[in-house]
């Protein structure tokens, strides 16, 4: 313990810092063991927990001062968690620009003949990058008869040249056109299977995805050895990627992880797929792939802070907090200066709160605020510990002002705060961040921030603005977060008063919930009694939508006979007897014994009457006299 303090006593530089942490260790200190794990697995003794978080200041801090410039630049998109309460990181595909493996052009090093040590110190001198030397040593050669073992390969190397005496599209170009040609003059060649694939390679790098794909689905159609296949199908997996075709990308490098034996392939395949269904937002299958990455190459998966920060945010995402808070410190320590960092620290507060313990997860917001200033991490690590305060702040009562001078002593850079300074806060971020997910997050935060001053009509008003939101942002989770909220607010006020038949407010307080009310209600009794207070008031064609949600709804038979009856009656409302007629005749066909019959007959006939059939209403008429005497 004695060496955690003189270590970390070295990194203070700053006095105004120094005095800051030194206020936050020191309550560590005096309340770590005072914290109870229920989990026995998760215990951890007081000394070692101290020296997890001083490892992560310590990092952070030494860092500070040669970062700084670089960080107040820097932008971080944040993941998402299951229960919407983080943004979600973007779709992009980290790894897909990354070059794929390729040995270059074959030949057999044993030849013998005319030319072969001409050839073979054109060879080295590629490999020197003496490129003018190599084109020389090639071109002196290419003379050879062209049943010459030479070359094919001869022609692949003169083809490399050429993009890399001259790196421009046209020369991409006039590179495909060589390999073509070796395509067509050697078929059986190793040299004309790698030119398949590599003319798909040089597309991609042009941008022509749909040509590389062409060429990729071409080359797979030949009967390639068994690397040139796993080759090109990998290479197919990625371009895939790059058009937003995820699922065809994810299956092509599930086919390449079940056939290649190329531990290069199998790795790039791996970790590509994991990619692939990260984005897709099928988070729990990625994370045995990560599993198996990080099992099998560790140093790989070090050396990519995207693989780490999607392996980290899956595992949140599934509830795997111990495991997750590990990735997210390896994230942290390994890449202090990268955008992830920040996120990999407000990660590490939000699982320490699930996990129960309140101050570390303090000290990891109180960091990423910080040291991350001016990036997106920062905004959400001040929200979440403003909100955390303005709760302290509502239940302190008597003791506000000792709980606000803890605050201060405390070293988090701010201290607790007042609900007034709370919404000034909160509608800052809002109107800076009008078209993103901080400002969705920043708006629910500004709603709870009135139910806890007990000001409900203006926390349902933004939680109606945030679910407006729908849509607008891609992958936002925070208007269905708010929609599932204020329902559980409306909820009892509207069963409430369609038990009390106050039709007015019932309706006032569905459409309350903001965009489609009705996904809260999906199969219930309650959406039900709201369809008819729909048609009771003469909104047929709402009645309509929300009976047809109901009778499409094969989950909840006992509903369908209301239902229906209520569905030809709203299209009695609306003066389409034909469809009314039609509701009413199935219905008796599928509940010829309902004890609803006589109601049923009744509006079947009046619906045969508004459509001029006097015969058929008759029928109806005897029909039912006949059963009902």
């Amino acid at each position: 313990m004695r060496r955690l303090f003189d270590n970390f006593q070295r990194v203070i530089t700053r006095p105004v810092e120094s005095f800051l942490i030194w206020q936050m260790f020191l309550h560590v200190i005096q309340r770590a063991r005072k914290l109870l794990i229920p989990n026995v697995s998760m215990r951890i003794s007081t000394a070692a927990y101290v020296g997890l978080i001083l490892c992560v200041l310590t990092q952070g801090f030494a860092l500070y001062v040669v970062s700084a410039a670089e960080l107040q630049s820097s932008q971080v998109t944040l993941p998402s968690s299951i229960h919407a309460k983080s943004p979600q990181v973007s779709s992009r595909a980290p790894s897909s620009r990354v070059a794929l493996p390729d040995d270059g052009p074959s030949y057999d090093r044993t030849m013998k003949g005319p030319g072969v040590q001409q050839f073979q110190d054109a060879v080295k001198a590629f490999a020197r990058g003496q490129y003018a030397a190599a084109r020389a040593g090639f071109s002196a050669i290419d003379r050879l008869d062209s049943s010459s073992a030479l070359i094919p390969p001869l022609k692949a190397f003169l083809a490399e040249l050429t993009l890399l005496e001259n790196p421009t599209d046209h020369a991409r170009r006039e590179a495909i056109a060589q390999y073509r040609s070796i395509i067509g003059s050697y078929p059986k060649n190793p040299n004309a299977f790698r030119a398949l694939w590599r003319v798909g390679d040089l597309y991609v790098e042009m941008g022509w995805f749909q040509d590389a794909v062409a060429a990729y689905e071409y080359a797979l159609s030949r009967e390639l050895p068994h690397h040139d296949a796993d080759r090109a199908l990998l290479a197919l997996g990625v371009t895939l990627g790059e058009l937003g075709r995820w699922a065809e990308a994810e299956r092509a490098f599930d086919a390449v992880r079940a056939r290649a034996t190329d531990d290069r392939l199998v790795v790039r395949a791996t970790s590509d797929q994991a990619n692939a269904l990260y984005v897709q937002q099928r988070k729990r299958d990625a994370v045995p792939l990560y599993d198996f990455l990080y099992r099998r190459w560790p140093h790989l998966m070090k050396q990519n802070p995207d693989a780490l920060q999607q392996y980290g945010d899956a595992l949140f995402d599934i509830q795997e907090l111990r495991r997750g808070c590990e990735i997210d410190l390896l994230l942290y320590n390994l890449f202090p200066s990268h955008p992830h960092a920040a996120t990999a620290l407000v990660r590490l507060g939000d699982s320490h709160s699930r996990l129960g313990l309140p101050i570390p997860a303090d000290l990891f917001y109180t960091v990423a605020q910080t040291q991350y200033a001016d990036t997106a991490a920062a905004v959400v690590a001040r929200m979440r510990l403003a909100r955390k305060e303005q709760e302290i702040a509502a239940s302190a009562g008597e003791n506000f002002l000792r709980k606000k001078v803890e605050g201060m002593i405390r070293g988090g850079g701010i201290s607790y705060l007042e609900l007034s300074e709370g919404e000034e806060i909160y509608k800052a971020i809002v109107l800076k961040h009008q078209n993103d997910m901080l400002g969705s997050e920043a708006l629910v935060r500004l709603a709870e921030l009135y139910e806890l001053r007990g000001d409900p009509s203006r926390a349902i008003q933004v939680y109606q603005d945030v679910t407006r939101r729908a849509g607008v942002i891609p992958h936002d989770p925070w208007p269905p977060a708010a929609g599932a909220h204020l329902t559980t607010i409306l909820k009892p006020q509207l069963e409430a008063a369609l038990k009390k038949k106050n039709d007015v407010q019932a309706l006032t307080l569905f459409h309350s919930h903001g965009r489609a009310p009705e996904q809260h209600y999906f199969g219930t009794q309650t959406l039900l009694e709201v369809a008819d207070t729909h048609r009771r008031l003469g909104f047929s064609s709402e009645a309509v939508r929300l009976y047809q949600t109901l009778v499409r709804n094969r989950k909840v038979a006992p509903l369908h006979e209301a239902a229906l009856i209520g569905l030809g009656e709203s299209y009695l409302d609306q003066f389409d007897p034909a469809a009314a007629r039609n509701v009413f005749e199935s219905f008796r066909l599928q509940y010829p014994q309902s004890a609803r019959s006589t109601q049923v007959s009744r509006q079947l006939t009046t619906a045969m009457l508004e459509q001029g059939d006097r015969r058929s209403a008759i029928r109806v008429m005897r029909h039912w006299a006949r059963v009902h005497p």
